[in-house]
């Protein structure tokens, strides 16, 4: 199987409406920390970025823990970046993670931690808090307010 047809089943596995699917995904795709980082680092921003919050737990133990235990200097600027610009749900996937290797060094532990409390400052925790359980949509809303 080569391995952009890998990178592809990986990324459809981790949209699978099982858990047990999307974990044993996250799992797999691991073996791209050395072998294609930058695929790994894609898969990791899009479902990093998941609304369903047992997807970002998975790509949070099992990918950018990994990641940034290995690669920390090639890729936190780039999820400081991200986080950065506004992405709350990669944060709260940052959050979920335990440093290890690169990561638990004295200076990247003091980035790392400067940029959770950056997030929670920017309300990440607060904003995934509060976020319903389903999707409400306005017309929705108006359409309740009219039918009483």
């Amino acid at each position: 199987m080569s391995e952009l047809r890998s990178i592809r089943s990986i990324d459809r596995a981790l949209r699978s409406r099982k858990s047990s699917v999307r974990w044993s995904a996250a799992h797999a795709a691991t073996d791209y920390v050395h072998a294609d980082p930058d695929a790994l680092w894609n898969l990791i921003v899009k479902h990093g970025s998941s609304h369903v919050r047992d997807t970002r737990t998975a790509v949070a133990v099992c990918m950018l823990e990994t990641l940034l235990e290995l690669r920390f200097r090639a890729y936190f600027p780039r999820l400081e970046r991200a986080i950065g610009a506004g992405n709350l749900l990669l944060g709260d996937t940052l959050s979920l993670c335990w440093r290890q290797g690169q990561a638990r060094r004295p200076a990247n532990a003091r980035r790392w931690k400067s940029l959770i409390h950056e997030w929670e400052r920017m309300g990440g925790s607060m904003v995934l808090a509060a976020r319903p359980t389903r999707r409400v949509t306005v017309k929705r809303i108006i359409a309740r307010r009219h039918s009483r």
